[in-house]
Order: C-alpha cells, then structure tokens, then sequence
C-alpha cells in the first residue's frame, strides 16, 4: 500500500542536520568505520570493570578484617593441604573412589528434577550409579584461579592489582551479576571460549564447568553428591507430594521420564494452539491521534506502544505516541513529536504546536528503551518505564520507516526525501554510522535488519514518488563498514513490502508490475568468495492480481506465501507451485463511508495487518470490515474462525512476544486489546489515559486551558478539546 494512504500529508522537509547532529563520535568520520560499534572483540573490561572495582574493595575490607580476627579463614586457602579435610566420611570414600574417573556434574535445575521422577520403575536399573559430584574446594580454587587470570590479561588489570586475591564467594556475586545481566549471552561465550579451554580439573568436562558456572546464579556452591538408589528416589518424592495425580501431572506435564521431548513439545504445542481460540477483546483505549498505524511490545510482553497519524488542520491533536503497561492497565501519552503550527492557521483557540505523524516504535532488546520515528525529522528515545524523552537524533527529512538492529540497538531510518541513516545511540547520546541517497524520487518503503543471517546486513526495498511505475530498488548495506554491499537484481518496480524468513533464508518481495504486481523469492546465503558478503540469488517469481499490495508475509515452514492488498483479500502461493495461487481469502465490506463513484481498491486500506502464528500454524488478516480472520491455508474451506468485530477499519496488529494477547489499531484512533485471560461474562474494560505529560503551549486566558488544584497543592493542567471533540 502506497505511503499516502489513509495517512495525513507529511510535515515539510527540514533542512539538512546531519553535520550538527553528531554527538560524541567516538568512531570518527564514517569513512574510517572499519570495526566501530561492531568490533567483533570487544575489551572484558567493557562489562565487568565495575564488579572488579567493587570486590577488590570487598575483599582488601576482608583481609583487614582476616588479620584483626585470626579466627576467621580465608574462602579459599592459599594453601589447601594446610586446611584439614573436613568432608563426610562418605564423600572422602567417593572421591577415593572415582579418583582420576569421570566425575560427574549436574546443574541444579537437573538435581532438582530427579526428586520429581516419582517412583519410577527405572531407578531399579541404575541403583548405586553416582549421577553427580559437588565441586570440591580445590576445585573450586582451580576454578576462580584460572578465571581471574583470563581477567589479567586485560589491558585495564594493571588498575585493578591481583585479581587473584578475590575471594570465592565474591567471584560467586560478579558471576550472578553477568549471568542475570543483558549481556549474559556475551559472558556465556566469554567463559566457553577463553576461560574454560584453560581450566584442567581430573574428570570434568566443559560441560561440567560450564553448568557449574552458571549455577553460580545462586550464589553459593553445592554441597554433597547425588548416589542414586531406590529408596533415596522414594524419600525423595515423599518431600514434594504423595499424591498420585499430581505425579502423574507433573510426568505429563515434562517433569517425568515418561514424556519424551518429541511428545513434550507436541503436546505443548497442542495446548498453546488449542489456547488461541480463547482470543477475546480484553481492554481498550480511545485516544488515538488518528489512524493507529504501528504497534510493538516489550521483550517481556507486559508493555506496548502505539503509533498514530494526525491531521494538518484545526483537528490536530495529541495521541500521536503512546506508551502502555498491562499491569497497571493505564496508557501514558507522550508529547515529543511536533513542531511549530504554521502562523495561517494561527488561533487563540488552538494550540501553536502541532503533532505529527508517528511513522514507527520499537522496544530495545532488554526493553529498557522505546524508539520512535516521526514526520517531524526525527527519531527519538524514550525511557521505557516513565516515559522520560531521552534523546533525540535529527534526519534529513520526514522518517517514514524506522528499523531497529537489536543485537547493536542500531537504527535505521528512511527518509521521504531519498535518505537513508544509520546512527547508535550510548552513554553520550546518538552517533551516527553512514547515510545513503539512491535518488530524489527514491526512498526505503520495507527495512528488515537480517539478525539471525548476519546482524550487521540491514535489507532496505525501496518505492518511487514518481509516475513511473519502473523505478525501484532493493540494495543491502553492512552496518559495520558503512557501505552498500550490492543491489539486488532484478530490482526494478515500485517495492510495496518484504518478508525474509531468517531461518530458511528465503526473502520474498512484492512489487509493482503495469497494472498489477509480481512477487519475487530470492536466496539469501553467503558468498563462497570471502569478503565478498552476500550472495542473493532470485530462484523463483509469480504474477498476482493485486494492483497493491500491503503485507507480504511467509509461513513459519517456509511453504506458504501470502500477499494482502488493498482489493481486500490475502492471495496464498505454494512454493512448489507458483503458476497458480492455492486460494483467495476474501474479507468482508469495508466500513469506511463510499459513494458510487467511490474507487475502492485505489482509496480503501485493504487488508493491513498479517501475520502468522506458530502455535496453531494458523495465517491471522485483519481488513478494512474492522474483522481478524483465522485461516488454515491447508483445508479447502480455509475460514476457522472469526475473532469479535471492531467498530472501525484496522489499521494496524501486532501478537505478543508469546501469543498470548493481540493488540489491534482501528482507523478511529481506537486500540483494542485482545488476551486469552478474559474470563467468560466480563465486559470490556478500559485502559485509563495519563495526559501528565502533555502541555499546550496556548494563552491560558481563552478558556481552553484550566488549572486544577489537587488537595496536595499541585497544580495540573486539564486538556480541553476546543471543537467539543467526544473521542479524546
């Protein structure tokens, strides 16, 4: 769907701020950006400077305190053999035992899982087998000791002094720390790849290492060993239940041997799928802007944001960015996109800023950011839990696709005017990365960051404000260089959408062709040749019947194709069978006001919001007759269900990160959630609206802004709409 549709005309250009814009470059000059914020090796004190400060603090305070009380032993001694062995007898046999044999290690999620088994027949078979063996203070001291000489050889150790000295229950705190932090994955391939290798303890194995590692989360180390037998699996279930149904519960539900993973995740996914039918409208909010044309959710699912269109007239108002919490059931509203109203539509009734058009919001990867694209020429950074306006980056001109790069929390934003900016936002505020111009009348309609292919490839298919329906482009650029890789051929036509399946490596494109349009499907692989990058390969093409299309999206298996356009309906292609489509899914009439001379498929939405969910396998369309349609492709009557109507076009949905609620944004400026947790007779509840931070920037003395007094004293403004408008 063309840009212009249902959208209001986009604030003026800005002039170009790219030169002032840059703030902190650490990088310089994004010609020199041969690594810059992709190093592929990044420094260890870049994460974990902080906790070293700290337990060297921690632990020259325990020495002090070592030496005034003697009393007290060191956690791990300097000399083991002088400490008296104060291990069971049991265990000292067990460890004489196994001697230089395999000394086995279980997490604590797997230690916790055998008291789970019940009285499972199969104990019999392995009774007397010795499933696990505590790390053992020597151990233990191997352990810390290699790990703080991988830390030494960091260029920052010689400010920190002997690492060697930090007691174990320290090292256990920094562990914890890494591991429940954001970048745990980071710390997780740092400990597989440089500390691990080095560490040589008699009969452990990586593995062993690794789960002791990350059992570290707790805290403190293990003590005792596991020898299974029957009578300890017997005791040991009598802690967590007696109850047969429970056992059998807990066996079904994966907590015993009886399940297989193979069953497990096939009965999983048979209940989460059975779950989606319990869909129902939960809450909604009115406040809305205009048209919701952009959903996203956080990581975790517990918050959402919602972008709107606005008008360029006396019925501008606010409602353009939203920022919502589940929990609290309350959605803020956040005044950052404006800019001056022009001085002839200047009124003393009317507020002199004029919102505008929020083109896009994404959540950061741990979900503590909120990005937000706009027509106003910028792309702003929220904080997430309040609210609070972080920063601002300017562009070129008025942003009309954003896309964020969560592994690096880099930005990518098209311009209407042609541009395309790459920039990082850190500690000092946003630096920019490069910046592309194909042409005047070319600009990035569909921008897909390649994560789980290659996360430094962002995609960018590019539309024409042009008559001619020729011109297009479809380009790949490498973040971590700055630079264009290649142009993907063929290329030409008008670019409505792309989908790239990032575990098949399949991208999928629908573009423009004479009065209808085509779809083209291209490889994504690297290239054989190195340093070459991407090697994309178009393998196969169809011709569809669609003037427009809006969404183009590929089924999980990567079997299904589907294009949604605006003659209201979603087509459905077999890959193996391109000639022909498999079917036509129809939506019903559309609820916006027609005449007879009204031309619907050049002035409806269409279909806007598709998309695919794994549990049931089932394609989601939601259209312009306000209704979400349920499909499965794979029957002839493709129709299962339909979910509650809306009372206006949807423009816009987006699931949750589990499938579990589906958000949806209606032409009415009206966002509808939809949960499996509605119970059955509970009515539709509302989401309360918090204006705190709005302020009109308008003469107080018209009547349209009061001051309210609270009985502590505050004062906050009251927002009025000046037209009587009931919806706001």
């Amino acid at each position: 769907m063309e840009e212009t549709k249902k959208q209001a005309t986009p604030d003026p250009p800005r002039p170009n701020q790219f030169a002032g814009s840059i703030k902190g470059d650490a990088y310089g000059d994004a010609k020199n950006l041969s690594g810059g914020v992709f190093e592929k090796h990044d420094p260890v004190h870049d994460w974990y400077r902080t906790e070293i400060e700290l337990a060297l603090k921690n632990s020259a305070k325990r020495r002090a305190d070592d030496k005034s009380n003697p009393s007290l032993a060191p956690t791990i001694p300097n000399n083991p053999e002088a400490v008296p062995d104060k291990r069971t007898p049991e265990e000292l046999n067990l460890a004489s035992h196994l001697g230089n044999k395999k000394r086995p290690y279980m997490s604590k999620h797997a230690r916790d899982f055998v008291r789970h088994m019940g009285n499972w027949d199969g104990f019999s078979n392995h009774d007397g087998r010795v499933l696990h063996v505590s790390f053992t203070p020597e151990e233990v001291d191997i352990v810390f000791k290699t790990l703080s000489q991988e830390f030494s050889e960091d260029p920052l150790a010689p400010t920190l002094g002997d690492l060697s000295t930090v007691s174990a229950n320290t090292w256990f705190g920094i562990l914890n720390t890494k591991l429940k932090g954001p970048e745990a994955e980071k710390f997780v391939k740092f400990l597989e790849t440089k500390v691990i290798p080095k560490i040589i303890v008699k009969g452990r194995t990586a593995k062993d290492l690794l789960s002791f590692f990350q059992d570290c989360v707790y805290l403190e180390p293990d003590a005792g060993f596991i020898k299974l037998s029957t009578n300890s699996a017997r005791e040991a279930v009598k802690c967590v239940s007696s109850s047969p149904p429970l056992i059998r519960l807990r066996q079904e539900v994966g907590y015993g041997v009886r399940t297989g993973r193979r069953d497990l995740s096939s009965s999983i996914r048979k209940a989460k799928a059975a779950c989606m039918k319990y869909l129902k409208p939960q809450a909604s909010f009115t406040g809305g802007s205009s048209d919701i044309i952009d959903i996203c959710w956080s990581p975790n699912g517990r918050q959402f944001a919602l972008a709107s269109t606005t008008l360029n007239d006396i019925y501008n108002r606010p409602g353009n960015l939203m920022l919502g919490n589940i929990d609290k059931m309350e959605v803020k509203l956040l005044d950052g996109h404006k800019t001056p109203r022009p001085i002839e539509q200047r009124d003393p009734t009317l507020d002199n800023q004029m919102r505008s058009t929020v083109t896009g919001v994404a959540f950061s990867n741990d979900g503590s950011l909120l990005y937000s694209s706009s027509y106003d020429a910028t792309i702003k950074i929220w904080e997430s839990q309040e609210g609070f306006l972080l920063d601002s980056a300017d562009l070129s001109g008025p942003v009309v696709k954003m896309s964020l790069s969560k592994p690096h929390n880099v930005i990518a934003g098209s311009t209407q005017n042609g541009w395309l900016e790459l920039f990082r936002t850190d500690d000092h505020g946003e630096t920019h990365i490069a910046k592309f111009q194909q042409s005047g009348e070319l600009y990035a309609s569909a921008l897909i960051w390649a994560d789980r292919i290659n996360s430094n490839w962002l995609l960018a298919a590019y539309d024409t404000t042009a008559e001619n329906r020729g011109k297009g482009l479809c380009a790949i650029y490498d973040a971590s260089t700055g630079k264009q890789l290649s142009t993907i051929r063929p290329s030409t036509g008008r670019h409505f959408d792309m989908f790239l399946h990032q575990e098949a490596k399949v991208l999928v494109t629908g573009v423009s062709s004479s009065a209808t349009s085509v779809i083209r499907i291209y490889d994504v692989t690297l290239s054989s040749k190195t340093g070459r990058g991407p090697q994309i390969n178009m393998c196969d093409t169809a011709d569809c019947p669609q003037k427009d299309i809006n969404v183009v999206t590929m089924s999980p298996c990567a079997r299904f194709i589907t294009t949604s356009g605006t003659d209201n309906s979603t087509i459905v292609w077999d890959r193996r069978h391109l000639r022909d489509p498999l079917t036509q899914l129809w939506h019903g009439d559309t609820l916006m006001p027609v005449t007879p001379d009204t031309n619907l498929e050049a002035e409806d939405t269409g279909i806007t919001f598709a998309q695919w969910c794994p549990h049931d396998g089932y394609l989601y369309t939601g259209g312009s007759d306000g209704v979400v349609k349920v499909w499965d492709v794979r029957r002839a009557d493709s129709l299962a269900r339909n979910l509650p109507a809306l009372d206006a076009q949807i423009m816009s949905g987006e699931f949750s990160p589990d499938f579990d609620k589906l958000f949806l944004g209606s032409a009415s400026g009206k966002a509808t959630l939809f949960s499996m947790e509605v119970r059955k007779g509970e009515g539709l509840d509302e989401f309360s609206a918090d204006m705190s931070g709005i302020i009109p920037d308008i003469d107080p003395d018209d009547g349209s802004v009061s001051q309210q007094v609270d009985n502590d004293g505050d004062q906050d403004m009251d927002w009025h709409d000046s037209e009587g408008d009931d919806d706001y």
